[in-house]
C-alpha cells in the first residue's frame, strides 16, 4: 500500500500587502484557494500542516470559541480526521493541523515552544507516528537552536517508546545546517545529533540547489525526517514548486511511502 502525505507551513493568516482592503480581499481569496487545496485534494492520505486555522477550513457551523492550550482538538467531519493545536503564543485560532482520510488513529500533543502534534495509526499491521511540528524561538535567547536542542530529546524519547515503529518527523524546523544564518554552527550541531538518534533526512535525496522551501528566500527551513530502519520504504519526495500562490511563504513537500 503507498502512503501519500504533505507537510506545509500555510502561512495565510498574515497581511502581506500594505493595502488593508486589499490584503483582506487576497486573506478570503486564499482561504477559498486553502479550502482546494487541502479538503478537495484526493491524492493525499495525510497533511502535516504548520501555520494554519481549523475554523478557516472548515464549515463555518463548525466554531470553537475557547481552545485550552494543553489540550488537542480532534474531530471528524466529512470522512476527514482534524487534529488542531493552538499556538500559545499566536493567536487561538492558529497552529498545528493535522488531517488524515479515513484514518483512524490517536492523538496527543506536547505544547510549550516545541509545539508538537503526534498522530499514532497502524496500516497493514505496520505502527506508524507522524510528529507535525513548527520550532518556535526560545523565550530567554530569542533564538531556535536551544528549542531544537529540546526537541531532539523529545523525539528520541518517542524513538525509544515505539521501538520498531515507522517515525515520520515533519514540518516547519525554522532551521538549516546547509543555508546561511546567525545560528548556521548551532544548527549544524543539532542536525548531526538528530541523525544520531536514528533519522535520516528524506529531502536529503533532493539536489541541493533544488532544495529551498522558502518563495522569498533561497534556504530550507522545512523537513521530513524517517527513522533510518524505514529509509529504503521511501518511494517518492517532492518539494512542491509547482503549487504557488500569492498568499503563502513556503513550498510544500510531499512524501510516498510503501507499507
Amino acid at each position: 500500500m503507498k502512503l501519500k502525505i504533505r507537510t506545509w507551513n500555510m502561512n495565510y493568516w498574515k497581511e502581506r500587502s500594505g493595502d488593508k482592503a486589499k490584503s483582506k480581499e487576497k486573506i478570503n481569496e486564499w482561504i477559498k484557494t486553502a479550502k482546494q487545496l487541502i479538503l478537495d485534494e484526493e491524492d493525499i492520505d495525510i497533511f502535516a500542516l504548520q501555520e494554519s486555522s481549523l475554523n478557516m477550513l472548515m464549515d463555518e457551523n463548525i466554531v470553537y470559541k475557547f481552545i485550552q492550550f494543553t489540550n488537542v482538538i480532534n474531530i471528524s467531519h466529512n470522512n476527514k480526521n482534524f487534529a488542531f493545536l493552538a499556538n500559545p503564543h499566536k493567536y487561538l485560532n492558529w497552529g498545528l493541523l493535522t488531517i488524515s482520510k479515513g484514518i483512524e488513529g490517536t492523538i496527543y500533543a506536547y505544547n510549550n515552544v516545541l509545539a508538537y502534534i503526534c498522530y499514532d495509526f497502524t496500516i497493514n499491521n505496520k505502527e506508524i507516528t507522524i510528529v507535525n511540528i513548527h520550532l518556535q524561538k526560545d523565550f530567554n535567547t530569542k533564538v531556535y537552536y536551544p528549542t531544537f536542542e529540546k526537541l531532539i530529546v523529545e523525539v528520541n524519547d518517542i524513538l525509544n517508546k515505539k521501538s520498531g515503529c515507522l517515525v515520520l518527523l515533519m514540518g516547519d524546523f525554522n532551521a538549516s545546517d546547509k543555508f546561511p544564518s546567525d545560528e548556521l554552527e548551532n544548527f549544524k550541531k543539532a542536525f548531526v545529533k538528530i541523525r544520531k538518534i536514528g533519522f535520516v533526512d528524506c529531502t536529503s535525496e533532493i539536489p541541493l540547489e533544488q532544495r529551498s522551501t522558502m518563495l522569498d528566500y533561497s534556504y530550507q527551513n522545512d523537513y521530513i525526517f524517517i527513522n533510518e530502519a524505514f529509509k529504503n520504504i521511501i518511494l517518492d519526495i517532492k518539494i512542491r514548486k509547482d503549487i504557488e500562490t500569492d498568499y503563502i511563504d513556503h513550498y510544500p513537500i510531499d512524501i510516498c511511502i510503501e507499507l
